[in-house]
């Protein structure tokens, strides 16, 4: 997909930011006039490495250096109101991109509004951002999940010990046609003697005949996606997710459940699913921080920290005999530096099920060296 800020709800959009920041600078006492706007940003560098053996595929070689990510996000905040933008290169590429550029507002009684072009956020792994996960790769099951940045509007209400989050979207494909997605999150969590939260998640995309496809590295090649179903021409996607986090002191363990469904009239509808757990424990007396229902920025409680990382997930988009299904079994262990570097190490045992490469398995090294500042 091509998101174009010329799209109709995105020049809506910036109509309402303009109007929302011209009201504020209007309506401002002369003590507020007094105050400067603060600026912050976070940057982060990643490279990583992933040997890959057993299986059969010809797409890439079986070891390779990445640059995954090279970018900083800046934040200009003036009282209530803040704007942010994200922007790098990586992936593959060395050309420049904005990844994220909305205007974010934090209202009274903890009710926040976001307009513009960010993530669409789906779950618990998707509502965080890379630098902040257990493992290099995010879960198999989330490339179910075919939910771009785009440009789209966001409401969030944090009451008491819920999370509720609902957000529209719109952008542009190859074809210049309007594509839409609502997505909504609601999570309870438990904030006490230990932490745990139970959460639920839905979206619905509409395609308008569009190629819908499953692509998957199952965690363990960073280029190429071998793991393919077919092209579906589809009219919408749903999507339906169940997420669970508990952590107690130095022991955390994440799970979510996804199941989507392609409404196709052309090569007949389609139902994917798929789930992971990962658990986490620090060698060194630190954990996590949740917050907001995600998972935060570690602050060490000394010099650096070590931490065991073990994770199980399953992908099943075998369906109308095409697609694939495979698993990934993974341990890995990690290392904090007050100095904002962290290093990740994992053996990842993939096994594909069905599909193209039925029966093969295969063993992943991966490495990745980040550093943020």
């Amino acid at each position: 997909m091509i998101y174009s800020l010329s799209t109709p709800a995105c020049r809506l959009l910036i109509a309402i930011c303009s109007l929302l920041l011209a009201g504020s600078a209007l309506g401002a006492s002369d003590e507020d006039k007094t105050n400067k706007v603060k600026i912050s940003y976070d940057g982060v560098f990643i490279e990583d490495f992933t040997y890959l053996d057993g299986v059969s595929r010809t797409q890439n070689e079986a070891g390779q250096w990445q640059r995954r990510r090279l970018a900083l996000e800046v934040e200009f905040e003036l009282d209530r109101v803040s704007l942010v933008l994200d922007g790098g290169v990586g992936q593959g590429s060395d050309s420049f991109n904005w990844r994220d550029a909305y205007l974010f507002i934090d209202f009274p009684k903890k009710l926040e509004l976001k307009i513009g072009k960010m993530k669409q956020k789906f779950g618990f792994s998707r509502s965080m951002s890379l630098k902040n996960n257990l493992t290099l790769e995010r879960p198999q099951v989330l490339d179910l999940l075919n939910l771009d940045r785009a440009s789209g509007v966001s409401l969030a209400a944090s009451p008491e010990n819920i999370k509720f989050e609902m957000s529209w979207f719109q952008s542009k494909n190859e074809d210049d046609e309007l594509l839409s997605s609502t997505i909504s999150r609601i999570v309870y969590a438990h904030e006490k003697e230990h932490y745990w939260h139970l959460g639920f998640s839905l979206a619905r995309e509409s395609y308008n005949g569009e190629t819908y496809q499953v692509k998957s590295r199952a965690e363990t090649d960073v280029m190429n996606s071998f793991l393919r179903t077919e092209k579906i021409t589809a009219e919408k996607v749903e999507y339906q997710g169940i997420e669970g986090v508990w952590q107690r002191q130095r022991f955390m363990v994440v799970s979510e459940l996804i199941n989507n469904k392609i409404i196709s009239a052309k090569e007949g509808n389609r139902e994917y699913s798929g789930a992971y757990v990962q658990g986490s424990y620090f060698l060194t007396p630190d954990k996590h921080r949740l917050s907001d229902a995600k998972l935060r920025r570690l602050r060490l409680r000394g010099d650096s920290a070590w931490e065991l990382v073990a994770s199980f997930s399953y992908l099943d988009a075998f369906s109308l005999g095409d697609g694939f299904a495979s698993s990934t079994t993974a341990i890995g262990l990690n290392y904090y530096h007050k100095s904002g570097l962290k290093i990740m190490g994992e053996l990842n045992a993939l096994k594909i099920n069905q599909g193209q490469y039925d029966g093969e398995t295969g063993l992943a090294v991966l490495l990745r060296m980040q550093f943020r500042f």
